[in-house]
């Protein structure tokens, strides 16, 4: 079948990156022919807003400021070069189409391309705040597919928070629910506010995070494919998305203890350190340190002891139905069971695999 993948737009995100290969390289062991849709953010202003953007900015230039006039230029500039690492990554591991920075682009790669399912998903596609300034909802629920060949299919979707839709943003989203023809979710509190939605059709079934897919050798042939370097070997890394004084202090705190260095990474290192040597360095390190999902994600494939550090801005919800998911004691998670916890991992990539040749069999 001749199947493309939808979720966020690229971006040097290393957790992202690696569950758009892990879903696409999945679907085609399974033997699907498989193209990830090459959405990237637009770095220009809408016609309409240029006049008053640029007139504003100018005059706060001649008042003293020191922002560019031409901001969204600047922007992709240094966007392209945090994203370098990444975007290697991107074009050697994942197919994907051309690129695409709108609807009504995607809508032509899908025809040219004669997808005859897309599958949403994975990451926050259905985080309605998040999603508001992209695509939004109505379109990663797929509302711009209107050929009824095409299947719909939302794989591990997720809605990042517990924040709920109102009412009125019920009723607008459920038609575009009720044309999928399977509806998987990556938090288990999200089938049970489907239900309460109404959106029972399909019923949403509970699945893994797509990097769970692949198992952990998968992921350390990818970094033995590159060149990577010792940096965080037998000591701790620390991959922190949003740094806080709490964050510094838990990690001085630990290098104490383990009388260990740390190293840390965040995306503004994403110029340096690439997918592979991100991998390596939690494959390799002594105690992971993180407030990022896919750092606990990766801390667990790889069997590695860790210490998440809350991030409500970026959503919590996720973690404790990971934590649910395979039965880790939030509390415990420098000293986990490891052999219970891949017997779950084995148990639920079953599950999820099974949802996917299932919504994916021709019919």
């Amino acid at each position: 079948m001749r199947v493309g993948i939808l979720n966020l737009p690229f971006d040097n995100n290393y957790g992202g990156n690696l569950q758009r290969y892990a879903l696409a390289r999945v679907l085609w062991e399974m033997g699907h022919d498989v193209k990830h849709i090459n959405l990237r953010n637009s770095y220009c202003l809408p016609f309409y807003k240029k006049p008053y953007c640029y007139a504003k900015r100018l005059l706060m230039k001649l008042l003293g400021s020191k922002s560019s006039i031409f901001l969204e230029q600047e922007r992709k500039r240094e966007d392209e070069r945090m994203e370098i690492n990444a975007l290697n990554f991107y074009e050697r591991y994942v197919n994907h189409t051309r690129v695409v920075y709108g609807i009504k682009e995607i809508g032509q790669v899908c025809r040219e391309n004669k997808f005859q399912a897309v599958v949403v998903g994975s990451d926050q596609v259905w985080r309605h705040g998040m999603v508001k300034g992209m695509l939004g909802l109505d379109n990663y629920m797929l509302g711009f597919i209107h050929d009824e060949h095409i299947k719909k299919i939302a794989y591990a979707v997720s809605l990042g928070t517990e924040q709920r839709l109102g009412s009125a943003q019920v009723q607008r989203y459920s038609k575009f629910y009720n044309k999928f023809s399977a509806v998987s979710v990556r938090e288990s509190q999200s089938v049970a506010l489907f239900d309460e939605y109404g959106w029972t059709e399909p019923r949403a079934q509970h699945v893994l995070d797509p990097v769970f897919l692949l198992k952990k050798e998968d992921y350390v042939t990818l970094t033995e494919k590159e060149t990577v370097d010792n940096a965080a070997k037998n000591r701790i890394f620390c991959y922190i998305l949003d740094t806080n004084k709490r964050i510094e202090d838990i990690i001085r705190c630990k290098e104490r203890e383990l009388e260990s260095a740390s190293v840390t990474v965040g995306l503004k290192d994403t110029e340096k350190v690439s997918v592979e040597q991100w991998l390596y360095n939690i494959y390799t390190c002594r105690l992971m340190i993180t407030d990022s999902f896919h750092g606990v994600a990766f801390s667990i494939l790889f069997n590695k002891p860790f210490v998440f550090c809350g991030n409500e801005k970026r959503g919590n919800m996720r973690l404790s139905s990971l934590y649910k998911m395979f039965m880790i004691d939030s509390e415990q998670t420098e000293h986990l069971d490891w052999q219970a916890i891949n017997r779950n991992i084995e148990q639920f990539r079953r599950v999820s695999e099974d949802f996917l040749n299932h919504s994916l069999r021709a019919e």
